[in-house]
Formats: C-alpha cells, sequence, structure tokens
C-alpha cells in the first residue's frame, strides 16, 4: 500500500480528533506549569470533547480504521493520565487535589492491560474494552473536571469526610479494578478456549501417528485456506484417512478464533 493510499484510508475526522486529542495533552500541560487554571480546564475540557466525538463518528459513519483502534486509546490513556499527575502534583497557583494512591493506582492497572493485551495479541487474541471500563473513564473525566472546583466544593461542603470531586475519583478507581479483573477472567476463559482446540488437535496428531508432521509442517502455510488444506494433506499422507475430518473440524475451530503460534500445542 503506497502512502497516498494509506493516508486516504487513516485520514478521517475520528482519527483527526483523536490526534488533536494528543497534541492538546502539552498545550494543557504547558498551562497548567504556568499556573493558568482557566485555560487549562478549557483546554482539558476541549479534549474531552473531542474523545466524545470521535468514537460516535467513527461508529456512525463507518469510518473505523486500525489506525483509530489504536490511536483512540492511547489519547484517551495520555490524556487522563497526564490530567491526573499533574493535579495530583500541583504547583503554587493549583493545588494538588488528586491522591497518589489513586494515580498509582491506575497506572498499574494500564501496565497490566498494556503488557497481558500485548501478550494476548501475540497468540491473536483481541482485547476489546468493556463497559465497566467505559464507566469508569467517564468517571475519571468527570472527576478531573471537578477536581479544578476542589476548594469551592471544600468551602461549600464543610464537615464532609470526603469531597464530591474526590468521590468521583474513587468511584472511577474502583470501576478501573473492576474492569481489570473482568478483563482477566474474559481473556483467561478465551485463551483456554482457544488452547484446548490445539490441545485435542495435538492428542489427535499424535494418535494418528501425525506428531512428527504436525510439528513441522503444521504453520508453514501462510493464510487460512492453504492451512485447511495442508491439516487434510498430512492426514492423507501419513496414512490416517479416519483423522483427517476431525482435524478439519478441529482447524476450523482453532484458527477461525486465533492465529495461534506452535509453542501452544505444548502448553
Amino acid at each position: 500500500m503506497t502512502l497516498k493510499e494509506t493516508l486516504k484510508k487513516n485520514l478521517n475526522v475520528p482519527n483527526v480528533l483523536s490526534l488533536i486529542r494528543l497534541l492538546l495533552v502539552p498545550v494543557y500541560l504547558i498551562l497548567f506549569v504556568r499556573g493558568q487554571k482557566t485555560a487549562a480546564l478549557i483546554v482539558f475540557v476541549a479534549a474531552c470533547f473531542t474523545d466524545l466525538l470521535d468514537g460516535r463518528i467513527a461508529r456512525k459513519y463507518n469510518l473505523i480504521t486500525d489506525l483509530g483502534k489504536l490511536l483512540d486509546p492511547v489519547a484517551d490513556k495520555v490524556m487522563i493520565l497526564t490530567a491526573m499527575f499533574s493535579m495530583t502534583i500541583g504547583n503554587d497557583a493549583i493545588h494538588a487535589v488528586i491522591p497518589w494512591a489513586a494515580v498509582l493506582v491506575v497506572l498499574a492497572k494500564e501496565l497490566m492491560m498494556i503488557a497481558g493485551g500485548a501478550l494476548l495479541l501475540k497468540h491473536g487474541i483481541v482485547v476489546y474494552s468493556s463497559m465497566v471500563g467505559k464507566v469508569a473513564h467517564c468517571l475519571f473525566i468527570a472527576g478531573l473536571l471537578l477536581s479544578y472546583f476542589h476548594e469551592d466544593f471544600v468551602r461549600f461542603c464543610p464537615g464532609w469526610p470526603m469531597t464530591p470531586d474526590l468521590i468521583v475519583i474513587w468511584a472511577a478507581v474502583v470501576c478501573t479494578l473492576c474492569a481489570l479483573c473482568f478483563y482477566v477472567w474474559k481473556n483467561v476463559r478465551q485463551a483456554k478456549a482457544t488452547v484446548e482446540p490445539l490441545r485435542q488437535l495435538a492428542i489427535i496428531g499424535v494418535h494418528g501417528g501425525l506428531g512428527e508432521a504436525i510439528r513441522a509442517q503444521l504453520f508453514q502455510c501462510g493464510d487460512h485456506d492453504q492451512r485447511q488444506f495442508h491439516f487434510i494433506v498430512v492426514g492423507q499422507v501419513a496414512g490416517a484417512d479416519h483423522v483427517d475430518v476431525g482435524l478439519h473440524e478441529l482447524a476450523e475451530a482453532a484458527f477461525l478464533r486465533t492465529l495461534a503460534t506452535t509453542n501452544l500445542l505444548n502448553l
């Protein structure tokens, strides 16, 4: 694919909005460091507005691209974490509001999800965001916006053990931990469902005298159709015609779900 074709495919309104959100992050930081609280808040609101628009436009007009699937969540995470760190550190003009514990929990969760997502993607399992994660994201945005008015809450809510902005932030932290638990549970189940057909495939291959043939030749073909054909050929060459149907069905079950690598046969 040429550069012109790549740009034509990916240069659409949702991706531009996601890119704008990323570019607004350093603008926000500069304003925050300078103590320009109102201006920093306006930039953060503008970034949140692009977050609201890009997904809706992409779904409504079918403008979903591979670049957008990567760019949108990256822009979201960078925006949220930058705002959280800034409101945790603070400066002379803008007081620190968010406790470090909340930031560290969110940062640890994001690092775990990135590492887990990369590992699962290596085995062909795509990780999608959950509804709980989306709720947590919305709560973080709401809590961060409210944190700019923390002093007002302190003044108008005397005697409260926790101000409304921090209540929303901690609710978001709880939701994000629930999202992490759901993420682990769901993807462990998916990984097991993917590995089991491969286990059975290896067992059938060994019992049919195809163990070495499978290990040597199973993954030489590139695309799905070639793999299907190769399963049948391996069975016929080994003189195990009675195994062909089982191999083919298991190939359908296993490889339509994931492009797993050979080391999964050893799990």
